[in-house]
């Protein structure tokens, strides 16, 4: 009986030593991440500009998106907006991309346009000045990994990873998909 009541005890200890509270939970794979602080970005929309087809546009972000033809700007964001990314992907830094349009390539490294790309965290949509902006230090590339897209429904998904600066970010999902 003693050794039935050791065994356990040694069980018992082991368990309670091996376990760490945080182990089951998984980390967010769908941020980026400054200086080793994270920023969630859970959703990612495509836009394809079909007038000019001359670049695309990546937006990763924590909350949601539409386009807003006829209203003011060119998108409406949700209130729960406080973290996005945009990356403007321009033919003039990208040829490959309007050959034919859109022409997005896995495995390929893509420039950002350094003056319209935008890292935000803690911000307003709409409210330039609000939020932390670490849109600097270096050139903003984006390589997709993987994407998929039906044109029938107009849904995807994606798997990305961005570098700016001191900025690495990734996102892996489903893909949101705006024509403008």
């Amino acid at each position: 009986m003693k050794t039935i009541i050791k065994t356990l005890l040694i069980i018992t200890i082991f368990t309670f030593f091996s376990c760490n509270e945080d182990e089951n939970e998984p980390s967010p794979v769908n941020k980026f991440t400054v200086e080793g602080v994270d920023y969630l970005t859970p959703n990612c929309y495509i836009e394809f500009d079909e007038d000019d087809q001359d670049e695309f546009n990546l937006f990763f972000l924590q909350g949601t998106m539409a386009d807003n033809d006829g209203g003011m700007g060119d998108y409406a964001f949700s209130l729960t907006t406080f973290n996005w990314v945009f990356y403007n992907i321009r033919d003039d830094e990208n040829p490959s991309i309007t050959t034919p349009y859109p022409n997005i390539q896995t495995g390929v490294s893509y420039i950002g346009g350094p003056t319209d790309t935008v890292i935000i965290a803690n911000g307003t949509p709409g409210d330039d000045d609000s939020g932390t902006d670490f849109s600097n230090g270096g050139t903003p590339t984006l390589t997709i990994n993987s994407w998929n897209f039906d044109s029938t429904t107009q849904t995807g998904t994606i798997n990305v990873d961005y570098v700016w600066g001191n900025v690495t970010g990734h996102y892996e999902g489903a893909l949101g998909v705006i024509f403008d």
